[in-house]
């Protein structure tokens, strides 16, 4: 007796439940508009879209194009600098390269190659390099745009969109190699 009552009661647990108890899913709108069943895992935008082929999440663009900035570039020796673009001075024993017009929104690579340098640092200028200004972080020198000596190869700042900064490299030689600023 006891086994015929749990088989009967197991055999109804396993009955589908009436159709009154069940419930539907919510309903989404996909991109064309046409309803769809929607459970905890679709994803749904802001409009209460659902999300797919048509109607993805938004992402950022893949690579980006080529800079339309020109790079400011050139070699140097401990006497003397020969800028391939842009202009660079030698004074004192101290090359400035510059200016450098960066393009908005992209970063500001820096690279000194060849024989060992002194210090370098990059600045910002309005007047064409005849006043450095230093980047700063909270006041302070920023410890990205200075550097001990080469090699260097390091993304310094990214230029404001909202600002027209010009860009200057300035740094000590002790022998032959190439300087370059670019976006």
């Amino acid at each position: 007796m006891k086994f015929a009552f749990l088989a009967g009661a197991m055999a109804l647990a396993l009955l589908a439940s009436p159709a009154t108890a069940q419930t539907l899913l919510p309903q989404c709108r996909n991109a064309a508009g046409s309803y769809i069943a929607c459970g905890s895992a679709v994803l749904v935008d802001k409009t209460g879209t659902a999300l797919d082929g048509t109607n993805p999440l938004p992402t950022t663009p893949g690579p980006l194009a080529p800079a339309s900035s020109a790079p400011l570039s050139g070699s140097f020796t401990t006497t003397m600098v020969t800028p391939t673009s842009g202009a660079a001075t030698i004074t004192g024993g101290i090359v400035t390269a510059g200016p450098f017009t960066p393009q908005a929104g992209r970063d500001i690579l820096v690279q000194l190659k060849g024989a060992n340098t002194g210090p370098a640092q990059i600045f910002t200028s309005d007047d064409s390099c005849a006043t450095l200004d230093a980047l700063t972080i909270g006041g302070a020198v920023s410890p990205l745009s200075q550097w001990a000596s080469a090699p260097v190869n390091e993304v310094a700042d990214t230029a404001s969109a909202i600002s027209n900064r010009l860009y200057c490299l300035r740094f000590t030689p002790n022998g032959a190699g190439t300087y370059t600023v670019r976006n």
